[in-house]
């Protein structure tokens, strides 16, 4: 875990306790087949209620739902998600999977004042560099992530397509839409706000493939 820039709540809760070399939390507080421990078990029951609370603000945090938490409480957090584990069903967080970057758990606890635990994360961290901002943009930034589940967003961009095929015959093509003038259409629309698409590359193959899974077509 050394070298690893993100990390589940587990995997810091045993780095800041000195717990690396056991596979889980839960395999430090047994006891070999001797009876005897070989990590401290106090290290490990406390890692424990570590990773707890950083579950806890791991949800707080999740990008999905953050514009339903009042941003008293927001202000004052610093874990940054770095992958976001969800169910594949409706995509809800799925907090023990998930991954925090090292850096903001190490202002976590330099925030809450415990220096050494921060410095087991990054050896280099300044005791007087906590940043209030990491959390504040991601607050900032949760406005322009879609709360839709991915499979409904497809199906939604194969129905829109569907619709705009039909009111402009210049977008459709066989009595189907045609995703490569839709996609023309959206560029000079954007051209015409002054707004910079970027990172469209795929949208004529999403558009197609979104179009075929409503009509239920394969292929």
């Amino acid at each position: 875990m050394k070298w690893k820039r993100t990390l589940t709540a587990e995997e810091v809760a045993m780095i800041v306790k000195g717990l690396e070399g056991a596979g889980s939390i839960v395999q430090a507080q047994q006891p070999s087949f001797e009876g005897d421990y070989k990590y401290n078990y106090s290290d490990a029951m406390e890692a424990e209620a570590i990773c707890g609370a950083l579950l806890e603000e791991i949800n707080l945090v999740d990008p999905h739902y953050s514009d339903q938490i009042d941003d008293r409480v927001l202000a004052n957090t610093h874990l940054v998600i770095a992958l976001r584990a969800r169910t594949c069903d409706e995509g809800h967080l799925v907090p023990h999977l998930t991954t925090v970057t090292r850096e903001s758990a190490a202002q976590w606890f330099l925030s809450m004042g415990d220096i050494e635990k921060a410095k087991r994360l990054m050896p280099s961290i300044e005791t007087g560099s906590i940043s209030l901002t990491s959390q504040n943009s991601l607050k900032d930034s949760s406005q322009d992530i879609p709360r839709t589940p991915e499979p409904s967003l497809l199906d939604s961009l194969g129905m829109m397509a569907i619709m705009l095929a039909k009111k402009q015959a210049n977008l459709s093509r066989s009595n189907k839409p045609n995703a490569s003038q839709i996609v023309t259409a959206i560029e000079q629309t954007a051209a015409d706000y002054g707004y910079s698409l970027e990172q469209i590359s795929n949208l004529q193959r999403d558009i197609s493939m979104a179009v075929k899974k409503v009509l239920g077509e394969t292929g």
